[in-house]
């Protein structure tokens, strides 16, 4: 990923910032820019510049979404509106503003993949189970967090939802 900017956030963790990227495909091409969150930016390890090549590692927490069993049932449903999106895209719908003010960007994504491993997890600290799964799509593969009584994921499904992407920073 290429760095494009870093702000602090103004509401709510007082030590995150949202940092604005641009993942970069295999070939050095600009796939897509994308918002990210970055967690305790005051420890989140290395730091950057903008115009920076940085390695990220991204969670995409579910908001919410739908899923098919897979490709054939995602391309089949007579329900999902055209255009469609592909069985493998990613809208980095958190860089769309309605005020027009960059202000509002927000580390959100509308991401449609195909589900690779998962698993159910439980948390050491507090207990509470949730879904784990890396899910495929345009740009990449990018970690997944689900709740446990969410709808549950399996290799093979297709996902699409609206997800909160939390980066961090693993070298750059």
């Amino acid at each position: 990923m290429t760095a494009r900017g870093l702000r602090a956030e103004e509401a709510g963790c007082p030590f995150c910032a949202t940092a604005t990227v641009e993942v970069v495909d295999d070939a050095g091409d600009v796939a897509y820019p994308l918002a990210i969150e970055l967690d305790d930016i005051d420890s989140s390890g290395p730091r950057f510049n903008d115009g920076d090549r940085v390695d990220v590692g991204i969670t995409a927490f579910a908001e919410s979404y739908r899923l098919w069993s897979d490709i054939d049932e995602y391309d089949a449903d007579p329900t999902l509106r055209e255009p469609k999106f592909g069985s493998r895209s990613l809208i980095p719908s958190g860089l769309f503003s309605t005020t027009g003010d960059d202000r509002s960007v927000r580390a959100e994504a509308i991401i449609t993949g195909v589900v690779g491993a998962a698993d159910v997890r439980t948390n050491s600290l507090t207990g509470v189970t949730f879904q784990c799964a890396v899910i495929d799509t345009y740009g990449g593969a990018y970690d997944v967090v689900a709740a446990a009584d969410d709808p549950p994921l399996s290799p093979g499904n297709v996902m699409q939802g609206t997800f909160w992407l939390v980066g961090h920073v693993r070298s750059g």
